[in-house]
């Protein structure tokens, strides 16, 4: 990381056994501040209404705390407390009718760097059972990318 230096002058004026003296000037470091990574969202891309759990995680290159702002495609959104940078955010959402969402999140380090968007498209049924077969959920986590 670099550290950029700018000069800082500081005028002030003390007083001393009657003297009046100025101040030097004072030199404060400046940190070279990154984004946060695109947070990665894991969960089921198919689910039953109702209440449902996503995970989301980043890193941030500078090793800053992050927090993650949530879209979860029905028109709510949520910002999370504060995380270490690396660390698993399990977070809940409910939907209470059948539809398709995008759910989208990014996060943001302390010092207020924000990272791009990441998205999972999520389809929400009634009857989770006809599409909870493990072969197809395998197929659809293998091809999550390309579905996009």
């Amino acid at each position: 990381m670099r550290k950029y230096v700018i000069p800082l002058i500081m005028v002030g004026i003390l007083v001393v056994s009657g003297f009046v003296t100025a101040t030097s000037p004072k030199e404060i470091p400046i940190l070279d501040n990154h984004p946060p990574n695109k947070p990665k969202i894991t969960g089921q891309m198919i689910v039953k209404t109702g209440t449902n759990e996503w995970t989301f995680k980043t890193i941030d290159p500078d090793g800053d705390d992050v927090c993650y702002e949530i879209s979860w495609g029905d028109d709510s959104r949520e910002w999370t407390d504060w995380y270490a940078s690396g660390e698993e955010v399990i977070k809940n959402h409910t939907y209470p009718g059948v539809r398709k969402v995008l759910i989208g999140a990014r996060a943001k380090d302390i010092h207020g760097a924000i990272s791009d968007w990441e998205y999972m498209n999520v389809a929400i049924s009634k009857d989770k059972q006809i599409f909870n077969l493990p072969f197809l959920q395998f197929i659809i986590n293998l091809f999550q990318g390309w579905l996009m």
